[in-house]
């Protein structure tokens, strides 16, 4: 009887691992690689060097696969006005290094960014206190730029983190920048002749100057009538998704809302006026010169 009731025993224990091991070979997770910016991926699941099609660029990509899966991701500018940035995991920083390999550990979403590259070729700091001048960021990966009779201001990215740069500039100089040719080949040369030596006066965190979460969660139940009254400026809205961008200072939204717009507004402005605010996250920058205008003024 022992010895039966061991066999029985054993048996019972041998299936249930067997069972557990399928489970978990044949549990599946989802893996997202998207682009945000000019550029292109490209994917391994078989641990070969990713290969990028030569005749269709992939912007993005999704497949399921066992957990537990090595896959290698690559990314590369399409042009020569863009450069690779940085690959996020779940929106927060994962790497900025072009070519990485992840483990498909939980459903997950990847972005290759690529921003701005202003050509110029000196060597960008890798320190922001190091950021004496302009020449020691514009290698750096550009976000915005802009100017006016008083003021020179670049956004850039360093390790992950969004800044902006404020250069105090003469007339003169602004009307330098304003007069160079778009159509000139050497557009980009000239222009970082003039601003690379401009002394940077300011280093604002963008999203320092970010309203915070609290100040965001406290807009829901407000009209867009009621942000717009606020100074809030909008530049676009999407019917289908229920959502807006907006602006307020330098740094761009995007507002969920809930209502229905009065599309037989004469104005343009008044078609969301009557919507309600749902929720609103923050976005990115928007006009980067808003704030030193207004100081200006």
């Amino acid at each position: 009887m022992m010895v039966f009731a061991a066999a029985c025993g054993g048996g019972a224990d041998s299936s249930s691992k067997e069972t557990k091991a399928e489970t978990e070979a044949a549990e599946t997770v989802t893996i997202q690689v998207n682009t945000e910016g000019v550029g292109e991926i490209a994917v391994s699941e078989d641990g070969q060097a990713p290969v990028f099609d030569e005749e269709h660029s992939i912007s993005s990509y999704v497949t399921n696969v066992p957990k537990g899966t090595s896959l290698t991701l690559s990314a590369r500018t399409q042009e020569d006005s863009y450069q690779f940035s940085e690959w996020t995991k779940d929106g927060e920083l994962y790497s900025e290094e072009a070519e990485i390999t992840v483990t498909a550990d939980a459903d997950t979403e990847y972005i290759a960014v690529f921003s701005m590259f202003s050509g110029y070729e000196g060597e960008p700091v890798d320190d922001i206190k190091d950021a004496k001048t302009m020449g020691d960021i514009l290698a750096l990966p550009s976000e915005a730029t802009g100017s006016t009779d008083e003021y020179y201001a670049r956004a850039f990215k360093l390790h992950g983190t969004l800044y902006r740069a404020v250069s105090h500039i003469t007339p003169e100089i602004s009307t330098q920048l304003f007069e160079l040719d778009f159509e000139d080949p050497d557009y980009d040369k000239k222009y970082n002749e003039i601003v690379a030596p401009l002394a940077i006066d300011q280093i604002d965190d963008i999203k320092a100057l970010a309203l915070s979460q609290e100040e965001l969660d406290a807009l829901a139940g407000k009209t867009a009538g009621e942000l717009m009254d606020q100074g809030w400026t909008y530049s676009w809205y999407n019917l289908e998704d229920k959502i807006i961008g907006m602006e307020n200072g330098i740094c761009s939204y995007v507002v969920h809302y809930e209502g229905e717009p009065d599309s037989g507004a004469e104005n343009e402005d008044d078609v969301i006026r009557p919507v309600t605010v749902a929720s609103v996250s923050w976005d990115s920058i928007g006009d980067i010169l808003a704030d030193l205008m207004s100081e200006g003024e």
